[in-house]
């Protein structure tokens, strides 16, 4: 496991502006990615419910997270990303799990899910990461 290297994760993933509205909490492991964020009433659209934005943005945060922990030189980015929504994001607290599934030298498979305060799974998404040309650097 390599701790520099998280942190620098961390470090730049922390600093993204849209992680200013979001505010969220990660925790970073070698293959695997777990991220927290508080749902409120300001992400609800005309139901009472948050925009699928949110779902989409921590379980894909969270494979990227997870793909990212193995590749040490440069940014990876979301090649292609599904979801499957179960529930309705509602107010309160939700954690997202990324874990790899398997990797080549050119693409990264990751599995996420998204829990609710209860662990009931509230939505999952796969997805296929690939390396940039954008050093990680910090």
């Amino acid at each position: 496991m390599n701790k520099e290297h998280f942190i620098k994760l961390k470090n730049r993933y922390e600093a993204a502006p849209i992680n200013q509205i979001f505010n969220p909490t990660i925790n970073i492991n070698l293959g695997a990615y777990t991220l927290k964020m508080k749902v409120t009433k300001k992400l609800y659209v005309a139901v009472p419910a948050a925009h699928g934005l949110v779902a989409f943005k921590m379980l894909d945060d969270a494979a990227w997270g997870a793909a990212s922990s193995y590749v040490l030189d440069v940014f990876v980015f979301t090649a292609n990303f599904n979801i499957d929504y179960l529930k309705p994001l509602k107010y309160g607290n939700y954690f997202s799990e990324g874990k790899v599934i398997n990797q080549s030298e050119k693409k990264i498979n990751v599995e996420s899910k998204l829990y609710d305060n209860k662990r009931n799974i509230v939505a999952k998404g796969s997805g296929l990461f690939m390396k940039s040309k954008h050093l990680l650097e910090i």
